[in-house]
């Protein structure tokens, strides 16, 4: 044999090693990108439940303000009773206090109105 026929020999042997071997390469290729979508795929999903859970307890946590807002009107409201007799009673006294007052003021201006009526039938 020589150099040309042996080289044609195995030319159609490499050719098949090297075509298998490209094969191999975009199989073991397709299967990383198979790998890394569903590791993407996984972390999206992981993602998504914690968004969930997060969305969860944001819910819990606005519920819970809810209560307390609901739970200081509740006490207000309960409170306001009590505090609008307190300020009834003070106003009572204020106005029992101011009536006498304001009575003087009525007599003291009748007084001067009849005296100046008087002045004026004297003249």
């Amino acid at each position: 044999m020589t150099d040309s026929t042996s080289k044609k020999q195995k030319a159609p042997v490499e050719k098949i090693a090297v075509g298998q071997h490209v094969k191999d390469m975009a199989d073991e290729v397709q299967q990383h990108a198979v790998d890394a979508f569903g590791d993407v795929g996984d972390q999206v999903k992981d993602m998504a439940g914690e968004v969930g859970r997060h969305a969860k307890d944001m819910a819990g946590e606005v519920g819970h303000h809810a209560q307390d807002a609901l739970g200081d009107v509740g006490e207000h409201v309960q409170s306001l009773p009590g505090e609008v007799a307190k300020h009834t009673q003070q106003a009572a006294g204020d106005v029992i206090r101011e009536v006498p007052v304001l009575f003087g003021h009525v007599k003291d201006t009748m007084v001067d109105l009849f005296d100046a009526q008087r002045d004026k039938t004297s003249k």
